[in-house]
């Protein structure tokens, strides 16, 4: 599998469909669906050990007890990327149902210079909050900025008070409309069928592949067989390069 640049591993090729929390990004001269920041930390902070939990810290195997929580291990989390700090099952069966005390952040709208409220965010390590329409979250000392009303503007320019995915509970999300990186735009990326395959040629224009339905259709030159581009959310004709 491919490495996401968040360090975390890409789950599939974009062509066999990417899930609503990941995004399609180039690697390798290759797409693939990788997840978006929150879930990717989220991934990171998967313990191994079956049971666990983890306390949201990375850590040094080499020093443990000066980098993790007392009665938590240094380990390699589940996608074997970095060494976290986690806590046994037992000790998760104690904690299960309890939230850590949470920490609070102030806010402050634009049109004053006084602090108007403060709202209860948890540690990222516990939950991550996201815009409920996947747009950017602002975040302060590694928090994600709260706010009171739906609509209000945020202290920093270009973002607003939205909902998050987390019921009732609003935090300041881009203004700005998502732009799509232009290695990302579909219409400029050429289909490409995968790893040691070739394209049959499109008869009315020798130029382009020969595009097909879906996997394994009966719409491809003799020889050919309908598979999913690596490059494109699109199916073509392949062929097996010759050993």
């Amino acid at each position: 599998m491919a490495k996401c640049p968040s360090g975390v591993f890409a789950r599939s090729i974009c062509a066999a469909g990417c899930m609503k929390n990941e995004k399609c990004v180039p690697i390798q001269n290759e797409m693939w669906c990788c997840p978006t920041l929150p879930e990717a930390r989220n991934r990171e902070m998967q313990c191994s050990t079956s049971g666990a939990f983890s306390s949201g810290d990375r850590c040094d195997p080499q020093f443990p007890t000066t980098t993790c929580p007392s009665g938590s291990t240094c380990e390699l989390n589940q996608e074997q990327t970095a060494h976290i700090c986690c806590f046994p099952a037992a000790e998760n069966s104690r904690n299960k149902g309890q939230k850590k005390k949470p920490t609070f952040i102030p806010v402050i709208l634009p049109s004053t210079s006084t602090e108007i409220s403060t709202f209860p965010e948890e540690e990222l390590g516990e939950t991550i909050l996201t815009c409920l329409d996947g747009s950017q979250v602002l975040f302060e000392n590694n928090l994600s900025v709260m706010c009171p009303k739906l609509g209000e503007p945020c202290k920093k320019a270009g973002f607003i008070c939205q909902l998050s995915d987390l019921d009732d509970v609003f935090i300041c999300c881009s203004a700005a409309p998502k732009l799509i990186p232009e290695v990302e735009k579909q219409s400029e990326i050429q289909p490409s069928c995968p790893f040691s395959y070739v394209p049959a040629k499109n008869p009315g224009n020798l130029s382009e592949v020969h595009r097909c339905l879906t996997l394994f259709s009966l719409d491809c030159p003799f020889g050919f067989t309908c598979l999913p581009s690596s490059t494109t959310d699109s199916y073509l004709c392949c062929q097996r390069k010759p050993l």
